[in-house]
């Protein structure tokens, strides 16, 4: 940006783009959430595509108690927090050791294995879905969480991918100098390693954890009574029949919503944290 005594402020062309760009962006991304805020404070009998902008006359929170009472929306929110700790659990649990193996890992089929989880990631997981119902069936785990949680547990390819990014930037020298001092390998990977990695780990936690919220087929094939149902089950109970009910379906979607804010901003902070450069404060590995 320039001043320019006979026209004033100017904005070069790529700036003037970008700033569109995110302003578009942002209006995109904030515009249905208040869209869908004021449908669900809206009072029933009025039209409510009056515009994110125009908040309705006599806000009500009728829509909000009719969504916790009617559509079960705290034992709905119980079962997604518990599935989505559960999977998100498993996989960084699980997830950790393969990722260290692979980041320390001198062979040459390293690249090789780092291809095919890559590839199994992109593969579509629809006709696996026969199989992991009969398995889940024949374990006696149908209409329980813990099979949502134990089927997408095993989806930590993800999980792998983040972590080993970050295990990466660890010195390796750290490790000999904890190994010289008498530290086995258990206390090296737990009081070097995992301090060091937190940001990928925890961005892999978090990420695993806003998937397994959403998720919506799993917990379709798996969970079938009604205080079993998680959140996008939930939802859907206001799409059936023969009548829209856009007040409480808005303010269940925003109560569906809320650890999905509170948990976006520390996956952007790790993220960031993951991937900051070396003069900025990062860890970068020795090869």
């Amino acid at each position: 940006m320039g001043f320019d005594p006979t026209v004033g402020f100017t904005v070069s062309p790529p700036r003037a783009a970008r700033a569109c760009i995110l302003a578009l962006a942002g209006v995109s991304l904030v515009g249905p959430l208040l869209f869908t805020l004021v449908v669900a404070c809206s009072p029933r009998g009025i039209p409510h595509f009056v515009g994110p902008l125009a908040y309705p006359p006599g806000p009500t929170f009728e829509n909000v108690r009719e969504a916790i009472t009617r559509g079960r929306a705290l034992t709905c929110f119980a079962n997604s927090a518990l599935v989505a700790t559960t999977s998100a659990s498993l996989g960084t649990v699980l997830g950790f050791p393969a990722a260290y193996a692979l980041s320390r890992s001198r062979s040459r089929w390293k690249g090789v294995i780092l291809a095919l989880i890559l590839s199994l990631r992109l593969l579509p997981k629809t006709p696996a879905l026969a199989a992991q119902y009969h398995l889940v069936h024949l374990v006696g785990l149908m209409d329980n969480p813990l099979a949502v949680s134990l089927v997408r547990g095993g989806g930590i390819l993800l999980a792998i991918w983040l972590m080993k990014a970050s295990i990466d930037r660890v010195p390796r020298h750290l490790e000999h100098a904890a190994v010289i001092n008498g530290l086995g390998r258990g206390q090296v990977l737990w009081r070097i390693i995992v301090p060091l990695a937190a940001p990928g780990i925890g961005g892999a936690f978090l990420l695993e954890f806003v998937s397994a919220w959403n998720s919506f087929l799993l917990p379709l094939l798996f969970l079938s009574s009604e205080h079993r149902m998680t959140v996008s089950l939930g939802i859907d109970r206001f799409l059936s029949g023969y009548a829209l009910e856009e007040g409480p379906m808005a303010a269940f979607a925003l109560l569906m919503s809320l650890p999905l804010l509170l948990f976006f901003p520390l996956l952007v902070v790790g993220t960031i944290s993951r991937v900051a450069p070396v003069g900025s404060g990062g860890v970068e590995g020795r090869r």
